[in-house]
């Protein structure tokens, strides 16, 4: 039994050795396991910051170029119905050929409230002239 007992001892001392390197070992790589992590903590804000401050340069160039181009059509529409207002001032309308007919000082609008031998004023691009008005044709409209 002394000699079991010996031979016991020595092979929990050989298991004690194994054990205390294995587990050093292993204690060493979760302490440079723990060690990245507390590098990857202590720099990942900044990485956040600096892939914030990228996205953002990103979405104020999108914004920029975007409002950009939002002004370019608007200009261009503006244009367009300036060009439309512009071809539609009765100036122009006369220009074309059509006349403005006038009594009593309004445009005539409907036929029905003029009667024969009222007098009526005609302006056309160059001038006016006045007239008598000697037969009404109602076209029922």
């Amino acid at each position: 039994t002394q000699k079991l007992i010996t031979q016991n001892k020595h092979f929990l001392k050989e298991y004690e050795t194994a054990l205390l390197n294995k587990s050093g070992y292993f204690l060493a790589g979760r302490k440079r396991d723990i060690y990245n992590i507390q590098l990857k903590m202590k720099y990942k804000p900044g990485e956040v910051l600096k892939s914030g401050k990228s996205e953002l340069s990103g979405l104020s160039t999108l914004l920029s170029i975007r409002s950009k181009q939002i002004v370019k059509n608007n200009i261009v529409r503006v244009g367009q119905i300036a060009e439309k207002v512009r071809l539609l001032e009765p100036s122009n309308v006369l220009k074309r050929g059509y006349s403005i007919t006038i009594h009593n000082g309004k445009p005539v609008k409907d036929i029905l409230k003029l009667k024969k031998g009222d007098a009526v004023k005609t302006e056309i691009y160059n001038g006016s002239f006045e007239s008598k008005i000697e037969k009404i044709n109602y076209h029922g409209k």
